[in-house]
Parts: C-alpha cells; sequence; structure tokens
C-alpha cells in the first residue's frame, strides 16, 4: 500500500509516519489514514486541473474519503488535520482558499462555492454530521451529491436568494467518522438508501500490508512535532506538481494499466453478479472502478506531473489501496471488528 515511487505522498508518509526515516512517527494513527489523507489531499490540489477520459466523460482526481475508527484513540481527526495542512499553507501562498469550513449549511457553502467553485471540504465530525436529519443538513446533502458528480455546470435556486451557477464545480471530501455514531445514527438508513455514502470511499484502520487492524497502534509517547520545514516542501510539491500537470493532457490509461484495471473491474463485477456483495455496498461497489482511476491518476501525476497516460506502476498503487478501502466497507457492511491477525501487526514502511 505505500507507494514505491512519487514525490508528494512518498514524502508525506516519511513525513508523518517516520519523520523523513530518522525519527518516530509524528502521530500513532494507522498507516492507511495517512494513505488515505494524502492521497485525498493531492487530489483535491490537482482536480481544477487534471482530468482523464473514463466511461465516456471526464473525471479529476476529486476524491471523498472518511476514515472511519472506533474511538478517538484511532486519531481520525488528526490525520485528517495532517492532510490538509499542506493545502492551507499552498492556499496562504496563492492567496486562495483550497479548505473548505468544517461546519456549514447549505446557503453557506454555496456561498463558498461561488467565489471558488474547487474545494475540499475538511469534515473532522462527518460521523455526527452524516447521522443528521436535521433540515439544513438534508438541504446540504444533495447539493453536495450534485457537485461530487462533477458536473459541467450546477445551478440552484438559493432560498430567499439569487439563483447560483457554478461552472465545472468540483469538491473533495476528507472526514472522520466515529464507528459508534455511525451505527446509532438515524439518518445513516436514508445516506445509505440516496447513495449518499456510496461517493466515499471508507478507510478503516489498516497495517501498512493493507491488514485492517482491529485495535488502535501502540500509543506513542511524547511524539515529535511536525517540522516546519517538512510542512512547507509538502506545500511546494502539491504547488510544483499542480503547475506541472498538463491541463486535460491526460488521454487515458496506457495498455498495461488499463488490462490491469479490466482484469480488477470483471473480477469484481463477478462478484456482484454471484450475489457475494451485501445489497449495503451495491452502490459503493458500482463506484469504486472510476474511483479507482482517480487514484492511479493522482499516483501518476504525483510520479510524472507531465505524463499524458496513466502507467501501469501507478495502477498497482491504485488497486491495493482501492483494495484496502473495499475491505473496509465489506467489514463495515458485516457489523463486525475484523478478525485481528494471529501475527503481530507491523508498521513498517
Amino acid at each position: 500500500m505505500v507507494p514505491t515511487f512519487g514525490g508528494y505522498v512518498r514524502f508525506y508518509l516519511h513525513t508523518y509516519i517516520q519523520q523523513g526515516g530518522d525519527g518516530p512517527p509524528v502521530t500513532d494513527a494507522a498507516d492507511s489514514y495517512h494513505v488515505a489523507a494524502a492521497i485525498t489531499g493531492l487530489g483535491a490540489a490537482l482536480m481544477h486541473r487534471v482530468t482523464i477520459p473514463y466511461a465516456g466523460r471526464w473525471i479529476s482526481t476529486a476524491l471523498c474519503t472518511a476514515l472511519i475508527g472506533e474511538s478517538s484513540r484511532t486519531r481520525k481527526a488528526t490525520s485528517t488535520e495532517l492532510g490538509v495542512q499542506p493545502l492551507r499553507l499552498a492556499a496562504d501562498r496563492e492567496g486562495r482558499r483550497l479548505v473548505g469550513p468544517a461546519d456549514f449549511s447549505a446557503e453557506s457553502i454555496l456561498e463558498i462555492l461561488v467565489e471558488n467553485p474547487n474545494l475540499l471540504l475538511h469534515l473532522p465530525k462527518m460521523g455526527l454530521w452524516l447521522g443528521s436529519t436535521a433540515n439544513w443538513n438534508q438541504r446540504a446533502k444533495p447539493i453536495l451529491m450534485a457537485l461530487i458528480d462533477e458536473p459541467d455546470h450546477y445551478e440552484i435556486q438559493r432560498v430567499k436568494a439569487e439563483t447560483v451557477r457554478l461552472e465545472r464545480p468540483r469538491i473533495a471530501i476528507l472526514g472522520a467518522v466515529n464507528l459508534g455514531l455511525l451505527n446509532a445514527s438515524p439518518g445513516v438508513a436514508t445516506d445509505l438508501a440516496s447513495g449518499f455514502w456510496a461517493r466515499f470511499l471508507p478507510i478503516l484502520p489498516a497495517s501498512t500490508d493493507g491488514r485492517l487492524l482491529t485495535r488502535p497502534p501502540d500509543v506513542i509517547q511524547n511524539p515529535p512535532a511536525v517540522r516546519p520545514d517538512d510542512l512547507a516542501h509538502l506545500a511546494t510539491l502539491l504547488l510544483e506538481r499542480r503547475a506541472a500537470a498538463r491541463p486535460n493532457g491526460i488521454q487515458g490509461l496506457a495498455p498495461p494499466a488499463q488490462k490491469l484495471h479490466a482484469e480488477w473491474h470483471q473480477s469484481h463485477a463477478a462478484l456482484a453478479a454471484r450475489g457475494v456483495v451485501d445489497p449495503r455496498i451495491q452502490a459503493l461497489h458500482a463506484r469504486i472502478p472510476a474511483n479507482l482511476v482517480r487514484v492511479a491518476l493522482v499516483y501518476q501525476i504525483d510520479n510524472d506531473p507531465e505524463a499524458d497516460r496513466v502507467g501501469k506502476t501507478a495502477m498497482e498503487l491504485a488497486i491495493s489501496f482501492i483494495e484496502m478501502a473495499w475491505r473496509s466497507a465489506e467489514a463495515l457492511a458485516e457489523g463486525l471488528t475484523p478478525t485481528r491477525d494471529e501475527a503481530e501487526v507491523h508498521r513498517g514502511v
């Protein structure tokens, strides 16, 4: 699951997991959280500039990711905060907003999107937000669903205000969800039925090799602070990759990557055909092939911003990440904590 190439994601993991390879981790969060935060953050930085043709339309690198865990000890919200820090610093350098608010209504998010229709929404208390049945929340969710689907334009009549029209809006979401709240929230069934949850990649705590964990990693005593120079370098890498990427220059998947994607897609389609996929995550299952392409595109641009096609290595890394997300979805659908391997879970990268 840990990438073998690429600049931003590689440096991100060494910054937050191993302090550049010469120190202890910054947090005791699971490795899967860091990988997901890095990919989602970089994808958000690229999404207004980089697209790829897929299934008859153009899709971007915008990803919606939910870090899910049983308690605060899993460091879900901490991981999302680490994920958005480089974007905030990059935004400060550019004098523009890249990260949206953690709390918003339908009206307030529309106001922000009018100013900048390309945002990463950081939701450290996403579980409370998702399960809410409040009127303002129910009005915001359909808006987000429409924007997540990457329309060419989006138009809506605001309450007691003018009609809003957004051109090529792109939003990404990085949130943290308490598993207990998720199971107890009355609005979750509605979110499942509406397809809202299907738009997210769920990420449970997992080790570097992708195995799901049943307990948080060992507590790190007195973890070091993130070095300012490392954070500044991450922001620089974000901006460099976005500037170097060809606008709409990715023509598709190279033949080896196309073959891998097709084989993976066919194997998972066979699961659905046999009725193996839990009905509660069938909609998520249907959206995974497109998200696989999005993740592969992020990896490819990270490794070679001037590439015109997604290569085999980027697709291999994307499949590894998506498989981990799919195992998370299956475990959540079962409503069970994954069985821990008898062997010790290692955190090495």
